[in-house]
């Protein structure tokens, strides 16, 4: 009976009748796949932490230059600033000379009208708000050399007018009137 129950637990197990040698190898390679997924799983967690510094330092570059780029956007800005400043101040000047110089041309007029006009142009360019303060200086000695100019030849002018004037001639006004 004895020999009967060995028999029966070796039908029921197949592996009882291997050698234990094939037992140790099995459990050898059960082990190595073990240690190899252990060793792999290390190495890609390795490789894992070196590609995430390197992303890590990629971006500390990136915010870096960001904070470059932002450091240079607003010079920029700053400069063009100060550039659009000095534009507006060339072209008030600009527009200045150019008014001067037509007041100028318009008081110099022998048209009493003009001249009248250049005179009260070149007045209130002097009290308006376009004149830099760098050249309000100017302007004003311009205008004032224009107002006493325009007084010296009104007083030439009614000097001559009436230094020959007999109350007896005739003389003709505006649109042909006659004294």
């Amino acid at each position: 009976m004895a020999g009967s129950a060995v028999s029966a637990a070796e039908a029921a197990d197949p592996l009882l009748g291997l050698s234990p040698i094939f037992a140790v190898v099995v459990a050898l390679i059960g082990l190595a796949g073990v240690v190899y997924t252990a060793v792999i799983q290390r190495k890609t967690g390795k490789e894992t932490v070196r590609e995430a510094r390197k992303a890590a330092d990629a971006a500390l570059a990136s915010a870096e230059a960001s904070d470059k780029a932002a450091t240079a956007s607003a010079a920029a800005v700053t400069e063009a600033r100060r550039a659009d400043a000095k534009l507006e101040v060339w072209r008030q000047r600009e527009e200045t000379m150019r008014m001067v110089r037509w007041g100028l041309q318009q008081a110099a007029s022998p048209n009493p009208k003009a001249a009248t006009i250049g005179q009260n142009t070149l007045t209130a360019l002097l009290h308006g708000t376009l004149v830099q303060p760098a050249d309000s200086a100017f302007v004003e000695a311009v205008t004032d050399f224009v107002a006493h100019l325009v007084d010296e030849v009104v007083d030439t002018e009614v000097q001559n007018a009436l230094s020959g004037y007999d109350p007896d001639d005739e003389f003709e006004l505006n649109n042909g009137i006659i004294d």
